[in-house]
Formats: C-alpha cells, sequence, structure tokens
C-alpha cells in the first residue's frame, strides 16, 4: 500500500488562513509583507500535524513506521528524534492492535519547535491481559510486554485517555534544544 493511499489527513496548521485578517495588497508579492518573516522552502513549519487511520491488523505497525518516517523527514526532525518517534509509534499501534479489539487505529502526529506528540486513536473496548508468567515471574524470558517501558524511556511524558468509544495512547518526545 502506498503512503499516499495511508495518508487521510495532513494539515501544517501553520499554513491555515487567519479568517480574522483582511488580505493585505501588496505591488510586489515576491516581497514579504513588513513584519512578516519569509518561510523558505526548507523552514519547518511552526507547528504542524499529519493523521494516518490503517486497519488494525498485524502490519500496522510497520505502515504507522513508515508514515511517521516519511512525515518527520519532511518535517526535517532530526534522526535521534525520529528514531525514538519510531519506537514510541510502532510500540503505541502495537499494543492498540493487539489489545484493543478494534477494526482501525489512527495516528496523529504535532510537531512544534518544541516536541513532537505522538497519538494513537482506537475504537475498541481494551481487553485484559490474559498471560501470566509462572514459571518467569520477572518476565525476563518474555518476548513481549516491554512496550511501554520503551515508550516511558523516550517520552518526556505519556498517558492513556479512555472515552466511550475507544482510547487515545500519548507521549510527548522533546526536540533537541529544547528541556527534558
Amino acid at each position: 500500500m502506498s503512503m499516499r493511499r495511508l495518508v487521510r489527513h495532513l494539515v501544517p496548521v501553520a499554513a491555515l488562513p487567519d479568517p480574522t485578517r483582511r488580505a493585505e495588497p501588496t505591488s510586489r508579492p515576491d516581497r514579504p509583507s513588513p513584519g512578516r518573516r519569509r518561510r523558505f522552502r526548507g523552514d519547518p513549519p511552526s507547528h504542524s500535524v499529519a493523521v494516518c487511520a490503517m486497519r488494525a491488523e498485524c502490519r500496522a505497525a510497520a505502515l504507522a513506521r513508515s508514515f511517521t518516517t516519511a512525515q518527520l523527514s519532511r518535517w526535517h526532525v532530526g534522526d535521534e528524534v525520529a528514531d525514538a518517534a519510531r519506537i514510541v509509534v510502532s510500540e503505541l499501534v502495537t499494543n492498540a492492535v493487539l489489545h484493543s479489539g478494534a477494526a482501525g487505529v489512527t495516528l496523529r502526529l504535532d510537531c512544534t519547535a518544541e516536541k513532537i506528540v505522538i497519538r494513537v486513536q482506537d475504537d475498541g473496548i481494551w481487553r485484559e491481559r490474559t498471560t501470566a508468567y509462572h514459571s518467569d515471574p520477572a518476565g525476563l524470558l518474555a518476548e513481549s510486554g516491554r512496550g511501554l517501558h520503551l515508550v516511558h524511556a523516550h517520552a518526556t511524558d505519556c498517558g492513556v485517555q479512555r472515552t466511550p468509544v475507544g482510547s487515545c495512547a500519548w507521549a510527548c518526545l522533546p526536540r533537541p534544544g529544547s528541556e527534558r
């Protein structure tokens, strides 16, 4: 499936017109208006949002990682933060697929100069964990169950909000130069 088919909605918030401001006539459209900074092609937007909806299936985490990689590259996010974001996205999407019973999940990325906020929304009802580690109480031999520990290790803040129509797991990652 191509990235174009995955993207449901992609709107840089900074690019939305301000409905309270009237357009100023200008005789030189190639020059910025007084008091405004001209944006160049390489400048990251001040606040951007990208949303991707996908089926809750085995390959959802891989698709979410690909979407995240492409989007963070467009926003000129550094490799270290992008690597952490891919891990967090993968874990949150995997948890939604495995535990929510939802038909689909939605990934939302919010990017500002200070942080990246990752949200994974599902419309399922979470199932209680049924496995117990009788022979390995510490879970040292477990092949799963470390996802939220990885999220906590990379995020400055994270949590889950439950609603009548599902859940939203979220995590905030700091951008370089911002305080952790």
